[in-house]
């Protein structure tokens, strides 16, 4: 689920939750949740969430989520979580960003056009690889329940888990 190639992202277009699909490389409960923050802001962060899927493989139910601060640059982790999120080796969960308030941040992510599409698309050129739950207001702390709104173009935050 995930590309060969970086890049900088713009946090911009997080205002709802955007949630992206990955495999548990191990079995164990998540102590910290990371990112790599390439240009900070200050006052701003961003949430990052685990979510279960559903029986349509979507996301579904919030394991919990980590409140990540955006106000230095660099390598990121937080280790104070919602709530204690297990997680199976080898098998799909989400996780979704969203931000905590309007920012002009950047984040490493792993470049789109390197990625695997989401989904059956009308067209051979539309491109989704981000579903969005568009039925919760902006900057919110992650829904209990992802509502799955609407498939996205949008670059795949790189999101680091250490167990």
């Amino acid at each position: 689920w995930n590309g060969t190639t970086n890049t900088n992202k713009n946090v911009s277009p997080f205002n709802d939750p955007h949630a992206y699909p990955f495999i548990s490389p191990t079995t164990g409960s998540v102590s910290a949740i990371g990112i790599s923050v390439t240009n900070a802001e200050a006052g701003d962060s961003l949430y990052v969430a685990i979510y279960s899927q559903d029986d349509n493989f979507l996301p579904e139910t919030l394991l919990g989520y980590a409140t990540i601060s955006l106000e230095s640059t660099g390598v990121i982790y937080q280790t104070s979580l919602s709530a204690t999120i297990t997680l199976t080796a080898g098998q799909q969960y989400w996780f979704s960003v969203s931000l905590t308030a309007s920012s002009s941040a950047w984040i490493t992510a792993s470049s789109s056009q390197y990625q695997p599409v989401i989904g059956i698309t009308a067209t051979l050129t539309t491109k989704h690889y981000v579903v969005s739950d568009t039925a919760v207001g902006g900057y919110e702390v992650p829904p209990s329940t992802f509502t799955p709104g609407k498939l996205e173009n949008e670059d795949r935050p790189l999101i680091g888990l250490k167990f």
